[in-house]
């Protein structure tokens, strides 16, 4: 989820903190090898009324501490294997040390033992926010079996290192991240799945990919069967123009600006009767740098150049919840950014930005389909 979009911009004001509950002991997420895990602390938020009609209304922070007294969630249960990849990052800014510097970055693969075999191809999934972790996005694993499926925690939040320089975050970098885990990792054919920012770094990591085949005349060792964009914008300013628009249409309703932000993340973010346990877990391990960045700002994603058509792209899968804060016209952008028609649009019924959390099986009903018939055609 894209929880800021301007540098600058929170529609909320840090007062006290509050620990996040214990987790439930029936069936939770038991990594192959688990070792002991520090639980981070969540702040407890307060609006700040003068800003909130003039700022991204879709931070989740505001409905962590209410919510957190409450908690009834789903657990789940599937085997995992923990590792970290080393990513590097160059200083030559004149506020930064010159030189190399790297970082660790945290990921988790479930179903890892049939990570080699050939007759599984494996899912990697790109979290959102910039900044919340995947955990959120576990469930996955869940709805997409007999598979292998690779979550890592992007530079800066999660189990992830998490330099507190600026310069250490970008759409490029973050590209530059995946592409290093998919090479550590040895993977020669893969799925991509990005959800909310997390598609935004699929659609630059695969124009990247294209024009660094057509530039060196050769492919890579590896190759992205196909492409999955969850919930994620094409446009960050359409987003923002379609979110004041909602938050319009809630205060038509309701001129209670108190309750507005609450009640657009039950509208448009996450429609369930209670805060899901991965998407508080996520929370809690939030990022504090890159979530605050202003890369995002004025982000529009755009096609490859005329000249550059011709390049190899995967068909690609576009999904939006019905009430999601991502409208159709954002999501609808996609389809003329592939230089190919194998672009699927496809809006979930009574789903908004969380659609995998709001409805697991409908949600791995779509997934599946659409990957089964990729692979079918290789």
């Amino acid at each position: 989820m894209l929880e800021r979009v301007l540098s600058n911009s929170s529609l909320l004001d840090l007062s006290n903190k509050v620990e996040t509950p214990p987790l439930e002991t029936k069936a939770t997420i038991q990594p192959e090898k688990p070792k002991p895990r520090r639980r981070r602390i969540i702040s407890s938020f307060s609006f700040n009324q003068t800003n909130l009609q003039k700022t991204c209304p879709y931070n989740p922070a505001a409905y962590i501490s209410p919510l957190l007294a409450n908690c009834n969630f789903a657990t789940y249960s599937t085997p995992s294997k923990d590792g970290k990849v080393c990513v590097r990052r160059e200083r030559d800014s004149q506020n930064s040390a010159k030189g190399e510097h790297y970082f660790l970055m945290y990921y988790r693969i479930f179903r890892s033992v049939s990570l080699s075999s050939a007759e599984t191809t494996p899912i990697v999934v790109i979290h959102g926010g910039p900044g919340i972790p995947s955990n959120y996005i576990y469930p996955l694993a869940n709805v997409v079996p007999s598979r292998p499926i690779i979550f890592f925690d992007q530079l800066g939040c999660g189990q992830s290192d998490a330099p507190t320089d600026k310069n250490m975050y970008s759409i490029q970098l973050a590209v530059k991240d995946l592409e290093t885990l998919i090479e550590n990792l040895r993977l020669t054919r893969f799925h991509l799945y990005g959800h909310s920012f997390g598609g935004i770094v699929a659609f630059e990591y695969l124009k990247q990919v294209a024009e660094q085949e057509r530039l060196t005349g050769k492919k890579k060792d590896y190759e992205c069967v196909s492409t999955i964009l969850s919930s994620s914008p094409s446009s960050i300013p359409l987003v923002e123009r379609d979110s004041r628009l909602l938050l319009d249409g809630l205060l038509e309703t309701d001129s209670n600006q108190s309750t507005l932000a609450d009640r657009f993340h039950k509208m448009h973010q996450c429609r369930t009767k209670t805060m899901p346990r991965p998407l508080l877990d996520a929370y809690a391990l939030k990022g504090k740098v890159w979530c605050e960045t202003s890369d995002l700002a004025d982000y529009v994603a755009e096609p490859l150049p005329k000249d550059k058509l011709d390049l190899k792209m995967p068909p690609v899968l576009v999904l939006r919840g019905e009430h999601d804060f991502i409208s159709s016209e954002c999501a609808q952008r996609w389809v003329s950014l592939f230089p190919h028609n194998d672009v699927t649009l496809k809006t979930l019924s009574e789903c908004s930005h969380h659609a995998l959390l709001e409805n697991e099986q409908m949600y791995g009903d779509v997934i599946n389909e659409f990957i089964a018939s990729k692979e079918f055609h290789l």
